[in-house]
């Protein structure tokens, strides 16, 4: 069970379930995994500058995984991303 004490602040929604991560985030917790902010992280979505994620029911998200090979890679547009991981053209 995991535990929390007075000090360690409030639960993160990244702590996912019995404190384990999960296996995909959306918007908000996307933007802290990057240490953006949340209005930033949806403007880099607007201007296809970081991966396209995936749809959930109506819900967008992002793989944790994707997004910390993404950083890995340095960050790049979402066309240059699709070229690194070999993804057809559209």
């Amino acid at each position: 069970m995991n535990r929390r004490s007075a000090g360690d602040g409030p639960p993160s929604s990244t702590d996912g379930a019995m404190g384990h991560t999960p296996l995909a985030v959306d918007a908000g917790d996307a933007s802290e995994l990057c240490g953006i902010s949340r209005s930033h992280w949806l403007r880099l979505v607007a201007t296809e500058r970081v991966p396209t994620g995936f749809y959930l029911g109506r819900r967008r998200l992002w793989d944790v995984n994707e997004l910390q090979a993404w950083i890995a890679a340095g960050a790049p547009n979402t066309a240059q991303w699709k070229r690194l991981r070999g993804e057809p053209r559209r």
